[in-house]
């Protein structure tokens, strides 16, 4: 009985072996006319035809949107350099002539009371005039050529690293600072409580703010002025790591008015550190333009120009594009900010400053500063020099600003009303001053 179970459980073990043999064979068999198939069809094998309809039309259309996104970002970004510039000049003209007349007015009888609203507005225009002119004189104590030479003579690595530290804290100290001045301008109009603690912030914050501004002039002064261009290089590197930190993330569309706003807020700054980098440069050389120098100083300052837009267009581009936004959006932004600039009233510097995120004040005083070091002591001590300069400043001033309400009115005349109501849900509430002109509207 035992040999024959033996037997028979040998022979079916032999049949299912052989059968799974066989079937392993047939699939491989199989398998390997299904990979010849594939190969010949690869080699000569025609091509699909291209897609039609409805697939093709959209891949287009990523594409032509991917290059309308750097002429949309440049409109936005040539209207918002206007009023940041409208908003420099105002320190250097307006500012001046509302300091004098605060300064006539408070001390004469008109105001003698010191109840009135107008002479609180007066004493927040001479404090505010105080607060600059002592945040000039601490930052005019630091010598600029020790600062220099201490900056030049550490590594690369360390200047990427101050470069990058000087950044954040340029970036913590706008955000910082427009609720200081804010609060002391509420403080003086308004309430006159803890007047003393705001305007000592306010000192320090214009102080610190300047002199972060400061070392960043000079690091990049340093930058380019080096050698063999290896510190240009790290700077212009850092541009880039914005595209790191910017294009990957989801951006909605309050975050890109954000966005935009910060990039408009950095090339202005870059504008204005390029030209006191210019001015510094040509102080070294005693006014006297050598070709030499001068063709490799302004060819080093056209590629950091260049560097920031093509960051600005590939970071847009592509955050557009992984977020499905349209370029148009970016017509809805420059209207935002003409309707903030198209309101009449004291507020509106203020009101677009707030919505750029953009801290004049310590900018002004880094060029008073350093132009002050650059221009020659014998046109600085010359009044008719300094009448000359700022009637050429007020002239400016006044283009500019006759220029911003063309492109205000252009913008008012091609949206309606019913697109600002969808634009003040997309990039939040404007201030009380656009509501009310909404209501009248």
């Amino acid at each position: 009985f035992f040999q024959k179970f033996f037997f028979l459980f040998l022979l079916s073990s032999a049949k299912i072996s052989l059968a799974h043999t066989a079937s392993l064979a047939a699939s491989h068999q199989s398998q390997s006319a299904l990979m010849l198939r594939q190969f010949h069809a690869e080699v000569v094998g025609e091509e699909s035809e291209p897609e039609t309809g409805a697939a093709q039309a959209q891949d287009e259309a990523q594409i032509l949107r991917f290059f309308q996104i750097p002429l949309r970002l440049e409109g936005v970004v040539c209207f918002g350099f206007l009023l940041c510039l409208n908003s420099f000049l105002y320190i250097f003209t307006v500012l001046p002539l509302r300091v004098c007349r605060a300064f006539v007015g408070f001390f004469t009888s008109k105001f003698a009371t010191g109840k009135t609203h107008q002479e609180r507005l007066c004493f927040y225009e001479l404090l505010q005039a105080l607060l600059f002119a002592l945040a000039c004189y601490t930052l005019s104590i630091h010598d600029l050529s020790y600062i220099y030479h201490l900056i030049r003579g550490q590594s690369v690595i360390k200047l990427y690293v101050i470069f990058n530290v000087l950044e954040i804290f340029d970036k913590l100290f706008t955000s910082f600072g427009l609720d200081i001045l804010s609060a002391l301008q509420h403080s003086i109009v308004r309430s006159r409580r803890r007047m003393l603690m705001h305007t000592l912030l306010a000192l320090f914050y214009l102080s610190f703010h300047s002199l972060v501004l400061l070392l960043q002039l000079i690091t990049l002064s340093v930058a380019v002025n080096s050698h063999g261009s290896v510190l240009l290089t790290v700077v212009i590197s850092n541009q880039f790591m914005e595209l790191k930190s910017s294009v990957f993330k989801r951006c909605d569309l309050a975050v890109l008015f954000q966005v935009t706003c910060s990039d408009i807020r950095e090339r202005f700054q870059l504008f204005v550190s390029l030209l006191l980098l210019w001015c510094r440069n040509m102080a070294g050389l005693q006014w006297q333009c050598y070709e030499d120098q001068c063709t490799t100083l302004l060819g080093q300052i056209a590629l950091l120009w260049g560097s920031e837009m093509v960051v600005d267009w590939l970071k847009h581009a592509f955050v557009s594009r992984f977020n499905l936004h349209e370029p148009t959006v970016y017509l809805s932004i420059s209207h935002t900010l003409a309707v903030e600039a198209a309101i009449p009233d004291s507020g509106v510097l203020r009101r677009i400053l707030r919505r750029l995120g953009f801290s004049v004040m310590p900018l002004a005083i880094v060029t008073v500063v350093v132009a002050a070091a650059a221009i020659p002591s014998f046109l600085t001590s010359d009044p008719l020099f300094l009448v000359a300069l700022f009637a050429v400043l007020l002239l400016c001033k006044l283009i500019v600003g006759l220029f911003i309400s063309h492109l205000v009115s252009k913008s008012e005349s091609a949206h309606s009303e019913s697109e600002a109501s969808l634009l003040r849900a997309a990039f939040g509430p404007l201030d009380q001053f656009q509501r009310d002109k909404t209501k009248t509207t």
